[in-house]
């Protein structure tokens, strides 16, 4: 079954509040069994969201704007080099089933504006950045928070649904599987314990 994908945006150079607030968000999203999804740098929200999400046996995924793994965080486990430059934003905004905002610039701007523009469900805390997206909240395709905890919140709220039919789904396949099962079991039972026809003599054959 697919897992959902949990972008964590922000700069290279943020505030210590962002980085202890991107290291909370990367911590939460892996404990509700998400994946986290960043820019996969050293430093900055990246670093800091996959940190998070590493203390906690989270899985990471960077996409990296060089065509090099040079400057990849020790915490991410699977790095995509694409080369390309501020375009791969396009890349980590598709990738995802939820996108959060945390702190950064121009940079994570064209993040917001690639996401309203895919229809992706976008989660903006109180920042700059927050204040520039909030005139889409009143959409309802923004919301603006103010902790780790209530952006994990919004995301249960989108993502839950998409994950039960998926479940829902996968159990109803489960319930067809055993089924069948049990009638080849008592098919072949049936053929074992059938009287077999009696021969010229009254025997069996």
């Amino acid at each position: 079954m697919k897992r959902s994908i949990v972008g964590i945006m922000g700069g290279g150079e943020v505030s210590p509040q962002e980085l202890a607030v991107a290291h909370r968000l990367g911590r939460l999203v892996a404990e509700n069994g998400w994946v986290v999804l960043n820019g996969g740098s050293y430093t900055g929200v990246a670093d800091a969201s996959a940190r998070g999400a590493h203390e906690v046996d989270g899985l990471t995924v960077g996409i990296l704007s060089d065509d090099n793994t040079a400057r990849v965080s020790d915490h991410v486990d699977i790095a995509i080099v694409t080369g390309l430059g501020s375009a791969r934003n396009n890349i980590s905004v598709l990738s995802c089933d939820a996108i959060v905002v945390c702190g950064g610039a121009s940079g994570t701007l064209s993040e917001v504006a690639l996401a309203l523009k895919a229809g992706r469900s976008l989660i903006v805390l109180r920042t700059a950045v927050g204040r520039i997206a909030a005139e889409f909240a009143e959409e309802g395709q923004v919301v603006v928070v103010d902790t780790p905890e209530e952006a994990i919140d919004e995301i249960r709220k989108r993502l839950l649904p998409q994950d039960g039919v998926a479940q829902a789904v996968a159990g109803i396949a489960g319930s067809w599987v055993e089924a069948v099962a049990r009638f080849e079991q008592g098919a072949s039972l049936a053929r074992h314990t059938a009287p077999r026809p009696a021969g010229p003599r009254g025997d069996s054959l």
